[in-house]
């Protein structure tokens, strides 16, 4: 690429030369592997200032936002099954039916508040408005979720409402996780600083994640036995006021960087965009993991409750087991965080994933409350990756969606993403209540009117039943752990190469923010990367391996930046390989950098045309 000296917008939209797209046909010298140290990023006027670092007050206010998924992932993941079967009184094949079918809705609902987030135009951004009136909808039906019905009432009464307040949580929940998302990439493009976020919305998870579930179990327990539904509904009438409170202090402390000038206005339908979106590998790979790791962490949650109550035979162990898991979950992350920076986010992953699945496999042979402790403590210690590591990898697989379609969708991967979590909550809970119905699980006597005579003895269970929570809290767990490895392992984009793919995507920002002050239309960026379609219509005819030639685009379009005239760079090369489109040749001296440069996208297809398929 060329950029002329003259431009009467030079100080907002000066273009940064960064080598010629001869290299896609291997006509220049060899390309540089180490690429310059991501710098870029676009203010709203179009500029070149970088956005590496955030301000400590915006990442403590990504992470309440995140808090709130935190306080209900966390109350409901130790007690909500329990909540269901004992206190509400619902058959556990209709509970693991209401999770099935939640699963379904959130399928739906997630994508589509994902999609119509990367639509809203609004004078408070895309996303903020959402925290906004989104918060009321989640503390109205987390208010109502934990109001038990009679027991006396028909299965299928309780079955309805109960699928309908969890079904309005999983909106409200959506709402306002997928804005806190969808605005980390937005920004920072820096690889260490996304893992410095991301571990504070783990952080300040389970900080407040804590804080919920201390005054829950608080609240509940200090109701009398046989009395417990009304601890439940006081209890989700505090929490549901924190959850608006602190929705509402994150749309207040946000500020958003996006302006629509930046990306293409090419439009993208459902269709195609959704086949990208499968498509893409390191999607893939990422929202894999983000399924299978917190499946493991719901499924210990949801029956370690059980577990204390019914294998140790002392239910208020768990009072001692969820502290100890948070403050050493906390205690450990910024070791990760430090180690993340010295290697790569899969080898954390790795080294977290190996010592969660060993302690995970120990669960299956406790009997004491200091064995519980102590593996508490193990597990705690990694249980913050399964979370940390897939946030901090989603803003690098959205920055190689944009040099792909030139667009901005944050909403609508955090979209699919956010499905990942409530699914895994779904399979979790799907599979632990068929599993205790097969096993023979009966529930209390005094809570739900059970008869004597289906239990050997009131408030114990079979053996066969035993047998099943405790594989519920061990083996089962340690194997979705070993499936989330395996898809980390996979994942494609490495530091070097989410700098390269940031340094590009930056510089398209930029160029169409001066093609719209320019009065012209950013479909048609000369400059921009975006030239995927066309390249890929080439490689379909030339029988070329896309990743080859992509990663060849990255590796020219990132080399090291220099001081000199862009026009003696273009002039070195050899007349062999030049290529200037007649319409080029014809512009202006005096016009802007985006009105001069030539046509990239029409003159790799012509410069690589014309190399023997081999060399491309």
């Amino acid at each position: 690429r060329a950029a002329p000296q003259r431009c009467e917008r030079r100080s907002r939209c000066q273009s940064v030369p960064s080598g010629t797209m001869t290299h896609v046909a291997g006509a220049s010298p060899e390309p540089s592997d180490s690429p310059a140290p991501l710098s870029i990023a676009v203010p709203p006027n179009g500029g070149a200032k970088s956005s590496g670092k955030l301000p400590l007050r915006v990442k403590f206010v990504l992470g309440l936002g995140e808090s709130v998924q935190g306080m209900y992932i966390t109350i409901a993941g130790y007690y909500l099954n329990s909540f269901f079967l004992e206190t509400a009184c619902i058959d556990p094949v209709l509970v693991g039916v209401m999770q099935a079918t939640s699963g379904l809705f959130d399928a739906i609902n997630d994508p589509i508040i994902g999609g119509l987030s990367d639509r809203t135009r609004t004078r408070w951004g895309r996303r903020r408005p959402w925290l906004l009136f989104g918060a009321p909808v989640l503390a109205a039906a987390y208010f109502g979720l934990w109001n038990a019905l009679p027991p006396s009432a028909p299965q299928g009464v309780k079955f309805a409402y109960s699928l309908a307040m969890y079904s309005g949580v999983s909106m409200g929940v959506t709402s306002i996780q997928v804005q806190v998302g969808a605005l980390v990439p937005e920004l920072t493009d820096d690889y260490d600083e996304r893992t410095i976020v991301s571990a504070w919305r783990v952080g300040m998870m389970a900080v407040l994640g804590l804080c919920a579930a201390v005054v829950h179990n608080f609240i509940v327990s200090s109701q009398p036995v046989g009395r417990e539904a009304r601890g439940y509904r006081v209890s989700g009438a505090v929490v549901a006021i924190v959850m608006l409170l602190t929705a509402w202090t994150t749309f207040l402390g946000i500020k958003e960087k996006f302006q629509p000038k930046q990306e293409s206005k090419e439009s993208i339908g459902c269709l195609r965009g959704l086949q990208t979106l499968l498509r893409n590998r390191a999607y893939v790979c990422v929202t894999g993991a983000y399924l299978c790791g917190p499946t493991a962490v719901v499924l210990v949650q949801s029956n370690l409750f059980m577990m204390c109550k019914y294998v140790i035979g002392d239910a208020s162990v768990i009072n001692k087991c969820i502290p100890c898991v948070q403050i050493a979950g906390l205690l450990c992350l910024p070791l990760w965080v430090l180690l993340g920076k010295k290697l790569d986010k899969r080898a954390v992953y790795m080294v977290s994933g190996s010592i969660l699945m060993v302690a995970m496999g120990c669960v299956f042979f406790i009997t004491t409350e200091t064995e519980a402790i102590v593996l508490s403590c193990m597990a705690g210690a990694s249980l913050s990756t399964p979370y940390m590591i897939p946030y901090s990898m989603l803003p690098d697989v959205i920055d190689e969606d944009e040099l792909r379609t030139g667009k901005r969708r944050e909403g609508l991967f955090v979209g699919f993403f956010t499905i990942m979590l409530k699914l895994s909550v779904t399979i979790s809970l799907t599979l632990a209540n068929v599993m205790l119905k097969t096993f023979g699980y009966v529930a209390p006597v005094a809570s739900c009117g059970a008869s004597a005579q289906e239990t050997d003895e009131a408030g114990e269970q079979t053996e066969m039943a035993l047998l099943c929570i405790r594989l519920l809290c061990s083996f089962v767990p340690a194997s979705f752990v070993l499936f989330a490895m395996i898809l980390v392992w996979a994942f494609p984009i490495t530091r070097q190469r989410q700098r390269a793919m940031a340094t590009i995507a930056a510089e398209a920002r930029k160029h169409r923010c001066a093609l719209s002050d320019e009065g012209m239309d950013a479909t048609v960026s000369i400059d921009s990367p975006r030239s995927m379609p066309a390249l890929a219509a080439f490689l379909s005819e030339a029988v070329v391996d896309e990743t080859d030639v992509v990663s060849e685009m990255i590796r020219s379009f990132a080399a090291p930046i220099t001081e000199e005239d862009p026009r003696e760079e273009f002039e070195a090369i050899p007349d062999a390989t030049k290529h200037v489109s007649p319409a080029t040749t014809s512009r202006s001296e005096d016009a802007c950098p985006a009105h001069e440069s030539f046509d990239t996208q029409r003159d790799v297809l012509v410069v690589a045309s014309e190399v023997p398929e081999a060399e491309v």
